[in-house]
């Protein structure tokens, strides 16, 4: 089993990103179905 940055990079679409400005990565999503980022929090949970 890879790791989770490897499967990350598998995926077209998705990426970590600093959205915010903040200096934290974010999750960024772009797919024909589904479009937008997800900033990540301390908890390691998500916020739209």
């Amino acid at each position: 089993m890879g790791s989770f940055l490897s499967e990350a990079n598998s995926l077209c679409g998705v990426q970590l990103i600093d959205a915010n400005g903040d200096g934290r990565k974010d999750l960024l999503v772009t797919t024909p179905d589904l479009s937008g980022y997800y900033l990540l929090t301390f908890q390691g949970a998500t916020e739209e």
